[in-house]
Formats: structure tokens, C-alpha cells, sequence
């Protein structure tokens, strides 16, 4: 991995785009050429950009899953899944996974908790983690911890964000093409989406091995604290949620090693931390059409 990879990395974790990520925008933040940029994403040697979107405006609930299995479960059968938006698998542990899901009511948390375990055939299936509007560190200030008026999205807005959460960076035509939505509507929308602070940016969601060619581990760390949590410059936090129950903190930050992690964890009543071999992303805004829209 080259030098200036990670440092384009870097930059784009540490700064992620609150506009439409075009090549020219990238590379404006990341602070190279668009030609440099260009190379980069066509090796993508970078990761997976996301729609990050505004949870508690949209009354989406996030729902953090342990689960251990007899067998590897292969990729395909997570994202398969509805409402699955990722699933960690720790390092040093044997056919066990974290599976993060966003869950568009309530009363379906646990419905889908148990589609999830029969659908896996999980041994052992524990929610010790438990359901609160989830935000992510993107999200301004004031709408953390108050109430907010409710948005509520059409179906096009639907289909063109689980377009997106594909591949932010297809272009719109191409958004277009697969929703059936003029390439016109597709930009007007996403402005509109903007503007009402529904999508607050578009994080990228680091390559582990890329990471690791720039010294660099990726970790998933679980904690229950009440003093704000605060890892300094050493560490890159590059999300974090609130949970309601057992642990009320959770994460994936990046590190040089997990010491300088648990360093800025101390004072927690209770905290791990998994170093990460593989993400694998689902497309939850598929579970969220089906539920609202096709009378799943």
C-alpha cells in the first residue's frame, strides 16, 4: 500500500464528505489530484462509503446482536437478511459475529431477533445489547439527546437511498437506471433529503486490510459509562451508538493497538474490545421499502 493511499484514507475517516462524494469533492478532501483520486478509487483500495443518515429523525432503531454459531456462516446468508446493516467478525474469536441491524418499529425488534436466529440456526443468541435511537458522529449536536420532529420518506426517497447504500459512488444516472427515477428527481431528492438534515454525510467504512498495510487496526469496542467518552488524537472514532441496557456504548474506532484503546475506555464500568478481521456490509434500507412498501 502506498504512503499516500493511507494518507488519503486517513483524511477521508478523520473528514468524511457531508456533500454528494463526486471524484472532485474527494479529492478536494482528501487533498490530492483528481487523477491521484481517480486511481485510487478504480483500485479500490479504499473502502466503502455509506449514506449516513439522521436515525432519530426517521424513528429508525438500531439493534446491536452477539450471536454464536456451530458453523462459518458464509457471507450470502447475512446479507440475505433484512434490515442487516453490518456484521463484525472479531479476530481471535471461532464462527462468532456481532450483527448491527436498523429496525424501522419498535414493536419488530423482536420478530426480527427471531428471524435472524432461525435463519442462522445460532446456538447461542444473546441481546445483552439492547434497542435506542442510535446516532452517529456526524449527527449536529442538538439532536443527540431531544426530541425532533418525525420525517417521513416516500418511496422514491427509499429506493434512491438503498440504491445509494450500494455503492455511494455509482453515479445518478445509474441510480436512475435501477430505481426507474428521472436522473433529475434522483438530485432534486437527495438535496431535499439535505436540506431536512435526513442524510447528515457519507462516511467511509475503512478496507480492514488496507488499514492494517498502514498500521492501523480496526476494532469494535462495547461499554457501559456515563462520563463523556473522549480516545484523544490517537484513536479515529469513526462511529459511535448509545444503546439502552447491559452496554450503553458502542463502536468501531481505529487504533495502532487496542492498549491505546482501552486507555481512553478506563473509568467505564464495564468494557471490551475486539480487534476486527471482516466487515461485511447488508443493505437495511431493503428491509425498511420492504416493510413500509411492498406489505412485508
Amino acid at each position: 500500500m502506498r504512503v499516500k493511499d493511507s494518507d488519503v484514507l486517513l483524511s477521508l475517516v478523520r473528514s468524511p464528505p457531508t456533500e454528494y462524494p463526486s471524484l472532485k469533492i474527494l479529492a478536494a478532501r482528501a487533498g490530492v489530484s483528481d487523477k491521484t483520486m481517480g486511481k485510487i478509487l478504480k483500485g479500490n483500495r479504499l473502502g466503502e462509503f455509506r449514506v449516513c443518515l439522521n436515525y432519530p429523525l426517521l424513528r429508525i432503531f438500531t439493534i446491536l446482536v452477539y450471536c454464536e454459531s456451530s458453523r462459518p456462516v458464509p457471507e450470502e446468508e447475512f446479507k440475505d437478511l433484512p434490515f442487516v446493516e453490518e456484521v463484525y467478525i472479531p479476530d481471535s474469536f471461532k464462527n462468532e459475529y456481532y450483527i448491527k441491524a436498523k429496525v424501522p418499529k419498535y414493536s419488530r425488534i423482536f420478530s426480527v431477533l427471531k428471524h435472524f436466529r432461525q435463519s442462522l440456526d445460532m446456538d447461542y443468541f444473546v441481546t445483552s445489547i439492547a434497542y435506542e435511537y442510535a446516532y452517529d458522529n456526524l449527527m449536529p449536536q442538538d439532536s443527540k439527546y431531544f426530541e425532533v420532529e418525525r420525517v417521513r420518506l416516500g418511496e422514491k426517497d427509499w429506493r434512491i437511498l438503498a440504491s445509494l447504500n450500494e455503492n455511494v459512488l455509482k453515479k445518478l444516472s445509474r441510480v436512475s437506471e435501477e430505481t426507474g427515477i428521472p436522473t433529475q428527481t434522483v438530485s432534486y431528492r437527495l438535496n431535499k433529503l439535505k436540506e431536512q438534515n435526513v442524510i447528515l454525510g457519507y462516511p467511509l467504512l475503512p478496507d480492514i486490510r488496507a488499514m492494517e498495510k498502514a498500521g492501523l487496526r480496526t476494532y469494535i469496542y462495547l461499554a457501559r459509562r456515563w462520563d463523556p467518552l473522549d480516545f484523544g488524537e490517537e484513536v479515529i472514532n469513526i462511529s459511535m451508538h448509545r444503546f439502552h441496557a447491559g452496554y450503553n456504548l458502542g463502536g468501531i474506532a481505529i487504533a495502532r493497538s487496542s492498549a491505546v484503546l482501552k486507555k481512553g475506555l478506563r473509568g467505564s464500568d464495564k468494557a471490551v474490545v475486539y480487534k476486527l478481521k471482516g466487515v461485511i456490509r447488508g443493505n437495511w434500507i431493503e428491509g425498511v421499502l420492504d416493510e413500509r412498501f411492498k406489505g412485508s
